[in-house]
């Protein structure tokens, strides 16, 4: 017995929407951080911990500084100088690393090497990737840790390399990405998207400070950070520069007083639902047709068609500190012509 195409299409249609039904409830049956797995792979949030990290800091040589084309110098020298410099504020185990020094790519910088006078300083003589010396991994294992913090020159070999050698030996890696420098935006980008894909959290200088820390009020703390971030990210000691001269100052300029309070034109409300109409007719008619595609299509018709027909109503919201106000439309000050758009709205019942 052959049955009609169009029951056969219904018939697939329906089996469709049961496997979607079961698949998002065995979905929203799982736990927040299985349905993170599912999305991601195995992964999880682990914290930087002081008591269990190691600082790698890796090939930033003065002669490979060079090929760090992807940032602006003196931004890309004090990145690395404040790499460097974690290990010292949060005392820290530190292992230096450097690639064929004695030929162009030279010696690490002096100011980092005066930071660690004592710090095991593996020099290797050809291995690209750092996890290749012998040396070098035994003062990785020596340490005893298993979070390893890095940056190196240039992104996509030293610092890849070593990430994901590292990241194979199961221990976890953070990739300081305002670190590592390498010749071409492009090229960091892929290499950064690499480590990111095998479990490397790839994060910045102020995610490791903090994440290390944990708590201001910790030690070290805001007393020994403020001054470290002054040095190291000059944008966060400015705020908290800007913060001392108010209060030592304790004045307020005229003008000041009222800037928590602006008007703003609030939208009408009916316009969320339309355009959940416009995203139903959007979705259906992208499907490419088909049964699914067709009844998309007109749920989202009908919901828009719905909503169309109500009036918008314009409000004037005064947003102050002792918070939301609504201002009738008619109490509104007419705008003389100055280029600003003119909006017409009916007063408000």
């Amino acid at each position: 017995m052959r049955f009609p195409a169009a029951w056969i299409q219904v018939a697939g249609l329906f089996v469709l929407l049961g496997e979607l039904v079961v698949a998002t409830l065995e979905f929203g049956n799982l736990d927040k951080y299985e349905r993170l797995y599912a999305r991601s792979g195995d992964y999880g949030f682990e914290r930087l911990d002081k008591n269990h990290a190691v600082l790698v800091i890796l090939d930033l040589q003065v002669g490979l500084y060079h090929l760090a084309r992807d940032w602006d110098p003196t931004l890309f020298r004090d990145n690395m100088m404040a790499h460097s410099a974690i290990g010292k504020i949060f005392d820290i185990p530190v292992v230096m690393t450097t690639s064929a020094q004695t030929g162009p790519n030279g010696p690490l910088p002096k100011e980092i090497l005066d930071m660690y006078p004592n710090a095991p300083l593996i020099k290797r003589n050809g291995e690209v990737d750092a996890w290749d010396n012998e040396e070098f991994r035994a003062a990785i294992r020596a340490t005893g840790r298993k979070q390893i913090i890095i940056a190196g020159i240039v992104t996509d070999v030293c610092t890849t390399f070593l990430a994901l050698s590292l990241r194979a030996e199961g221990y976890s890696v953070w990739a300081n990405i305002e670190a590592s420098g390498t010749t071409s935006e492009l090229i960091r980008n892929g290499a950064n998207a690499q480590m990111e894909a095998a479990g490397v959290q790839m994060v910045s200088l102020f995610s490791i400070v903090c994440d290390l820390m944990r708590d201001w009020r910790d030690i070290p703390g805001a007393e020994t950070i403020l001054p470290w971030l002054d040095r190291y990210m000059p944008v966060y000691g400015y705020v908290a520069r800007g913060h001392l001269s108010a209060i030592n100052n304790g004045t307020v300029i005229p003008g000041q007083e009222n800037l928590g309070s602006v008007i703003v034109a609030a939208a009408a409300q009916p316009a969320s639902e339309g355009a959940r109409g416009l995203t139903s007719m959007e979705i259906g008619l992208a499907s490419g047709g088909g049964a699914l595609g067709v009844l998309l299509a007109a749920v989202g018709a009908l919901i828009y068609a719905r909503n169309s027909r109500r009036k918008s109503r314009l409000a004037v919201t005064s947003i102050t500190q002792a918070g939301w106000q609504e201002v009738p439309t008619a109490q509104r000050p007419v705008a003389e012509e100055s280029g600003v758009a003119q909006v017409e709205a009916e007063p408000l019942n």
